[in-house]
């Protein structure tokens, strides 16, 4: 049994619309460095070019990037068919965040295997407050309550990556 995921949210539109990822790529690590305070940025973990644009800013920035367990589980599975950035010993600025929520729903569903997996990447609030401006975050409106305790949001930033057809 073979699978095929594909992504079709672009072929509609002109290709004058859109840039390249490469250019995206400078505009965020440009981003990075006019802002001292934390990145959040706005984007679905499947879109997978986006995802591995933003670790790479990351990277070349020195900046950690923080996912989901979502996230986290999503571009572990796909990692098998594509070079991709995983949470894994491989890929060090990238870490997971557990939230509250989220445990809630795997544990519900039987998927402690999904927590223990990335257990070794897992980023605590209390981390990422001590130095928040060297974390880019991946934000989700579930993640509200939990990215508001860390109180200050004096020169961070906040990127909308989400395609406006969702």
């Amino acid at each position: 049994c073979g699978s095929l995921m594909m992504e079709g949210t672009t072929m509609s539109r002109r290709q004058d619309h859109f840039r390249m990822e490469e250019d995206l790529q400078k505009d965020f690590e440009d981003l990075i460095r006019q802002n001292k305070g934390i990145k959040l940025v706005a984007v679905s973990a499947q879109n997978v070019d986006r995802m591995v644009t933003i670790f790479k800013a990351a990277l070349r920035t020195g900046m950690i990037f923080v996912i989901d367990l979502y996230g986290a589980h999503f571009l572990e599975q796909i990692s098998q068919y594509a070079k991709i950035p995983y949470p894994c010993e491989n890929y060090r600025n990238l870490r997971v965040f557990f939230s509250h929520e989220m445990m809630k729903r795997l544990y519900a569903r039987g998927r402690k295997d999904i927590v223990r997996k990335f257990g070794p990447f897992e980023i605590k609030l209390p981390e990422i407050a001590q130095n928040p401006g060297s974390h880019i975050f991946l934000f989700r409106n579930g993640l509200l309550p939990d990215i508001k305790k860390l109180g200050d949001f004096t020169d961070s930033a906040f990127v909308w990556s989400l395609f406006e057809g969702y």
